[in-house]
């Protein structure tokens, strides 16, 4: 669980034990490893090679991906002042109207974030983006890699909405929660986009994970109706939701 930092306070990433019912560890992420704008925003375990990656939304240039190594803590900052992470100067629109934050049109950098079943690949791309991206888990982990070299490791993937989650099928399927159009969407492996599912229902859909049924879930939570995104004022319905799908190719055996 990732309890996200504050302009006073580190974050933490708090890892509960399902089994015995009792926390299991916590690990703290201060400065200099989070930033004054640092939002701790989404995260993916990398069980391969005991790694955490966390997408920080951080203001502008600011905005990073944390490597957390499980077993000892440390903390890497990466990809920070990168187009890979930044956000692309477009408005977020839904129902017509522009998303702000503390009066200013939403820019946000990078926050969906997600792994292929085989932990081979992580792809990520920013919230406020037009693309996913992608690096191998052997690369990003290789702390022998200069800034510059780390960055040309990097691949563009395919064409996305602006979105807040995405996840990986056995295919190479990209799934996209299509945060301005009520959608969810997939990146082919040719890197094309197309619309799945469109429906009133979604409203604002994030959250991917899979089910031990092989279905892909998702959660709906009308967050352009909240306060936060709203002008301080709350006009969310209520009608939050867990919803689910069958993905085009099902996630190998490991994942």
């Amino acid at each position: 669980m990732l309890d996200t930092s504050g302009p006073d306070r580190a974050g933490r990433l708090v890892g509960w034990d399902t089994s015995k019912e009792q926390l299991h560890k916590i690990i703290y992420l201060a400065k200099p490893m989070i930033t004054d704008t640092s939002f701790l925003n989404d995260l993916v375990i990398d069980n391969k090679h005991g790694v955490v990656y966390i997408a920080d939304t951080a203001h502008g240039s600011q905005a990073a991906i944390i490597t957390v190594n499980l077993k000892t803590g440390v903390a890497r900052r990466v990809l920070q002042d990168s187009h890979y992470t930044t956000a692309e100067n477009i408005d977020m629109v839904i129902d017509g109207r522009t998303m702000s934050i503390g009066g200013q049109p939403a820019r946000l950098g990078v926050n969906p974030i997600t792994l292929d079943p085989n932990e081979d690949w992580l792809y990520f791309g920013s919230m406020s983006g037009t693309s996913v991206y992608r690096i191998a888990t052997s690369d990003i982990n290789n702390e022998s890699l200069s800034a510059k070299a780390l960055e040309d490791k990097v691949t563009r993937y395919g064409t996305k909405p602006i979105s807040d989650g995405i996840i990986v099928d056995g295919g190479g399927n990209v799934y996209v929660t299509d945060i301005t159009n009520g959608a969810i969407g997939v990146i082919k492996p040719t890197g094309d986009y197309e619309v799945l599912f469109k429906d009133d229902r979604l409203s604002w859909p994030d959250g991917f994970s899979y089910g031990a049924d092989d279905k892909i879930y998702f959660t709906v939570d009308d967050l352009h109706n909240s306060p936060v995104l709203n002008n301080g004022k709350n006009k969310s319905h209520g009608k939050f939701k867990v919803m689910s799908f069958e993905p085009l190719v099902k996630a190998k055996v490991g994942r």
